[in-house]
């Protein structure tokens, strides 16, 4: 599990504070209950939490947005649905799926002929 913390300049509206979640492995389980507290506390708290998970090879990652789809559950101190989006996360974690979109490298445009290049 990594964390990432998102710049003020690319929160949406009224958030001030972010925090990204992106699982490359099966996180240990004796840390998983701190880490559903966790998520819930900065939730509730109003930080903006997201959780992205790596796609394989060539593709890009998939991202949740907790602090909207989890707020309920996260004021009621409710982890089990938290618990959830992180167990389907975990059968995601480097598997082709549709959820996946596929990366398309920036194509650089070729002179056209008779155009000049500085040199």
């Amino acid at each position: 599990m990594l964390l990432a913390f998102t710049p003020p300049e690319e929160l949406p509206p009224g958030y001030e504070t972010g925090v990204s979640f992106i699982l490359v492995g099966r996180p240990p389980s004796g840390f998983t209950r701190a880490l559903y507290h966790y998520i819930a506390g900065l939730i509730a708290d109003g930080a903006h939490v997201m959780l992205g998970v790596p796609g394989p090879p060539g593709e890009y990652p998939v991202v949740a947005f907790l602090s909207e789809e989890l707020r309920e559950a996260a004021l009621k101190r409710d982890y089990a649905p938290i618990e959830a989006v992180f167990a389907e996360a975990l059968t995601l974690n480097g598997v082709p799926s549709r959820r996946f979109k596929k990366l398309v490298p920036n194509q650089v445009a070729k002179p056209s002929a008779g155009a000049k290049t500085a040199t």
